[in-house]
């Protein structure tokens, strides 16, 4: 019964290391890709919801203060994260509350 036991096991560990092996060479060559970053806005295109670049995101709080921003970078890779943007704070009555820009450190 053992012996019946060892070539499955055997194989799955083989099937394992081999699987470990090529996701750590995946991550790895990973960590060099360099990577967009936008606030986005959905547009029909032919019919068709797409994203694109360029967008505005709001967010609307419990006391209908709302902020609003946008923006875009990068990020990743051997180079510092690049980018930045808008942002701006609004009240409920008394309409702009703040604003100002944002930078990627």
């Amino acid at each position: 019964m053992k012996s019946r036991l060892r070539v499955p096991l055997v194989s799955s560990l083989a099937l394992l290391l081999t699987l470990a092996r090529g996701s750590a060479i995946c991550n790895v060559s990973a960590v060099a890709k360099t990577y967009r970053w936008d606030t986005t806005s959905v547009r029909p295109v032919m019919g068709v919801p797409t994203i694109t670049a360029g967008g505005n995101d709001f967010a609307l709080a419990v006391d209908s203060t709302t902020i609003h921003i946008r923006g875009t970078g990068t990020f990743g890779g051997t180079a510092p994260p690049t980018g930045g943007g808008i942002w701006e704070t609004a009240g409920p009555q008394a309409g702009k509350s703040g604003g100002g820009i944002l930078r990627t450190l």
